[in-house]
């Protein structure tokens, strides 16, 4: 049956090829048969090109790299290799990626014919499906790495050296082109912005901040003051928590009345009038001689709401 895969395939419609072909093709894949196993592997590049990108991607892909990583004999492996290959143009990057290259890279069989048909594969996944940046880390490296293999032949050798070329100068040929990108883009940004400090009058472009931050560290900058330039009276008085808390006047004789409203709790308010302060200011010495009692300077009590004070 799986030799009459093709004809199979032309026949049925693709619900009862991918309902009753497709598992009979994947029970052959993981048979312990080495020649059902190859007439299977053999079938797979028919039906790759026809499945769906999902079955493709979780029903063949799978099995195909089972059998290339169980392989004891070199045919299968070549040709779980081809399996591969055939599948590249229906699987996207990340499959690739995610999948195809860890395997390859993990392969540690170095018989030509194994290496040759990787070397397919690096092939036409540096040039179709990755980007220079991948091509240049993770692919040339490896097939320099491979074609110092001694057991290459000449032939063999001119081959990696013709693959490597390509992909070497794909990489030289993009790259190239995105550093010109890079720097043209660059030299426009400068031309902008040359062009906007030609455009803007002396004085206000990017040296007037610089002035502004060193007049501030100096002192000298009108933000430092706001008050600068505004014409001072050496005869304003100051703010008013500046003036004296007292209101002192001259009496005859040299004494200084001082006069204080005091407010008691209630709201209400005495006028304390203190005599006998001289203008000696705070050498004067407060005592009974000078100013009399300590009594005078207590105010009189407040006589009761409705009541007159009772002259003395």
């Amino acid at each position: 049956m799986l030799e009459s895969l093709k004809l199979l395939q032309e026949k049925s419609s693709a619900d009862a090829f991918n309902t009753h072909v497709l598992p009979m093709v994947y029970g052959a894949l993981l048979s312990s048969h080495p020649q059902v196993q190859d007439r299977a592997l053999q079938a797979v590049p028919l039906i790759a090109r026809s499945i769906g990108p999902r079955d493709l991607r979780e029903g063949l892909l799978p099995r195909v790299q089972h059998v290339y990583s169980k392989a004891n004999i070199l045919s299968h492996k070549v040709r779980a290799l081809i399996c591969l290959h055939g599948m590249l143009s229906a699987l996207d990057r990340t499959s690739i990626v995610e999948k195809i290259m860890p395997q390859l890279k993990r392969t540690k069989t170095r018989e030509p014919a194994v290496v040759m048909a990787m070397l397919s594969m690096y092939e036409e996944i540096g040039l179709k499906h990755l980007d220079r940046q991948l091509v240049a880390t993770e692919i040339i490296p490896v097939l320099w790495a491979q074609s110092v293999d001694e057991r290459l032949r000449v032939p063999q050798f001119d081959r990696f050296m013709q693959v490597i070329g390509k992909l070497s100068d794909r990489v030289r040929t993009e790259h190239r082109r995105h550093m010109e990108t890079i720097q043209r883009v660059d030299v426009q940004a400068a031309a902008v912005e040359e062009l906007f400090i030609s455009d803007t009058p002396e004085g206000t472009a990017g040296d007037s901040s610089n002035g502004s931050f060193e007049a501030i560290v100096k002192g000298q900058a009108s933000l430092c003051n706001p008050l600068a330039g505004l014409p001072v009276s050496q005869n304003t008085p100051g703010w008013e928590w500046d003036a004296p808390a007292t209101n002192e006047q001259p009496l005859p004789g040299g004494i200084l009345k001082e006069t204080r409203v005091e407010v008691d709790l209630m709201g209400s308010s005495s006028l304390d009038v203190m005599n006998g302060r001289h203008a000696a200011g705070p050498a004067a010495d407060i005592n009974g001689d000078d100013f009399g009692s300590f009594s005078s300077f207590i105010p009189p009590p407040k006589p009761p709401p409705g009541k007159q004070p009772v002259a003395s």
